[in-house]
């Protein structure tokens, strides 16, 4: 009984704490810069994210189009796969310096929250705040 209580428990820690359907969709709002002294060439940017379920339908992986707004038009920026982990989504990755950084989102109901921080020193470079957009 012991063992079926501990398996069951592991499974459950396994899964997600908020599903691929919570950040689903199209998102609008500010990306932020909070530290220039680490990205000094950093602007503030007003972005529309579109966070799509993974190619594969696995509801541990979403799919992030991140835009900005450019001339009254939104151009993509950048295009990543995000992994859950506990109750964010995450991506790391390597700057064309070599060095080391991290998104991190999480959505609540209709708010959207990001940072983007730089693993060496643990300092955000970058804030996101949006809210769902409903065209």
């Amino acid at each position: 009984m012991a063992r079926a209580a501990l398996a069951f428990a592991v499974c459950v820690a396994a899964i997600p704490a908020w599903s691929a359907e919570s950040v689903h969709g199209e998102w609008r709002g500010t990306s932020i810069c909070v530290n220039r002294r680490i990205a000094p060439a950093c602007n503030d940017e007003q972005v529309h994210l579109k966070f799509e379920l993974y190619r594969h339908q696995r509801p541990d992986k979403v799919h992030l189009d991140a835009q900005k707004l450019v001339d009254g038009k939104y151009e993509t920026m950048f295009e990543i796969d995000l992994d859950a982990v506990g109750d964010a989504w995450v991506h790391g990755f390597a700057t064309r310096s070599g060095a080391r950084a991290r998104w991190t989102f999480r959505a609540n109901g209709d708010q959207l929250d990001g940072r983007l921080v730089d693993e060496a020193s643990g300092s955000d470079v970058r804030k996101v705040s949006a809210q769902r957009w409903k065209p």
